[in-house]
Order: C-alpha cells, then sequence, then structure tokens
C-alpha cells in the first residue's frame, strides 16, 4: 500500500491525472476488503456489493460515505481507460478531488489525519 500511495504522490507532482485516479482507486480497492472484513471480490464492484450488503445489514462499520467515495473512485476510472479517454479527457481537478477523496477514506480508516 505504501508503494501504492508513493505512485500517487508522484502522479500528482507529475500532473499525470488519469494515473492519480487509477492509484487513488487501487489504494482504496486494496483497504477495503480489509476494513470491511470480507475477501475481495473478482472485481472492485463485486467487493463494493458485499460490502454494501454488510453496511444494510449493519455488519459493517464502514461509512455509508466513505463506500460512496470507493464507488465514485472505481466510476472515475472506467474514465481513464485509454478507449475512453478520448471522449472525456481528466480535468485535473476531477483527479485531485479523487486524491482528496482518498484522504477522507484513509483518515475514517485511520491511516491518516
Amino acid at each position: 500500500i505504501i508503494g501504492l500511495y508513493d505512485e500517487l504522490q508522484s502522479s500528482v507532482l507529475n500532473q499525470a491525472y488519469r494515473s492519480v485516479i487509477t492509484k487513488a482507486k487501487d489504494i482504496a480497492e486494496a483497504l477495503l476488503p480489509l476494513k470491511a472484513s470480507v475477501s475481495p471480490g473478482r472485481t472492485f464492484a463485486d467487493t463494493l456489493q458485499r460490502v454494501r450488503k454488510l453496511i444494510d445489514s449493519k455488519q459493517s462499520d464502514i461509512s455509508l460515505l466513505t463506500y460512496h467515495i470507493c464507488e465514485k473512485l472505481r466510476l472515475l476510472h472506467q474514465r481513464t481507460h485509454p478507449e475512453r479517454a478520448y471522449e472525456q479527457p481528466i480535468a485535473p481537478e476531477v483527479a485531485l478531488a479523487a486524491a482528496q477523496d482518498l484522504v477522507e477514506v484513509l483518515k475514517e480508516w485511520g491511516y491518516a489525519r
């Protein structure tokens, strides 16, 4: 995870906006199963579905906000795929918002202040 965070920081500094979103999603995807005590799904969408069921049944302390931030990162990541990148370029503000969203998730999970 630390390596992914270092890569995220490098992407921000290098203004690699698609990479910022990808790294933010990768970190959330790696940590969510650990924090929710579920096995990772085949895809991030699968993991999110499992976590949502736990949230709805009050069997997880993952907040609904954190769940939605992770879902947002997953959806933003879809825009980084080369076949979609030309349809809708990533604005710097969107990438930096994704990084900030990840910080909020990391705060909730006790990895940041």
